[in-house]
């Protein structure tokens, strides 16, 4: 049973690459010092990684999901543990909802701007599902979802 646990978080994280979560953290960090003027608190370091990780998980959650008949077409993508039936829709929209909760969490822990832009934020991260599908714009939709982070 409790392998069976660690193997479906196992498939969960390697769907939504969670290991590449650290390649967005600069951003975040670089814009809270900013927004700081100077280095941010050791909590507030945490509730940024962490607002990050959810939202993070959100869009690449969503994503799976949205793109899962493409995938199914794709060469490139069709061993995606949504495609294969390894995860089903439930347990990855249940990985989305549970990113888009830890964001708002993280968001209101680290101030009420946080918090009231946060659902703006969520909706950069889903919308760029769609952006890369349906316009050019792709590069400049993800530049802007970066910009966001809390």
């Amino acid at each position: 049973m409790i392998a069976k646990i660690i193997t479906k978080i196992k498939i969960l994280s390697d769907s939504i690459r969670f290991q590449e979560t650290i390649f967005t953290l600069p951003f975040a960090f670089i814009g809270s010092v900013i927004a700081s003027r100077g280095i941010p608190e050791l909590t507030q370091i945490l509730w940024i990684t962490l607002a990050l990780t959810g939202g993070r998980t959100l869009g690449m959650a969503c994503n799976r999901i949205i793109d899962i008949e493409q995938d199914k077409l794709n060469p490139r993508t069709q061993n995606r543990a949504l495609v294969t039936g390894d995860l089903k829709k439930f347990e990855v929209g249940a990985l989305a909802f549970s990113g888009l909760i830890l964001l708002f969490i993280s968001a209101y822990m680290l101030n009420p701007l946080a918090l009231l832009l946060s659902p703006i934020a969520a909706i950069f991260v889903f919308s760029y599902s769609y952006f890369k599908r349906f316009t050019w714009g792709s590069h400049f939709a993800i530049g802007i979802t970066d910009s966001v982070a809390p």
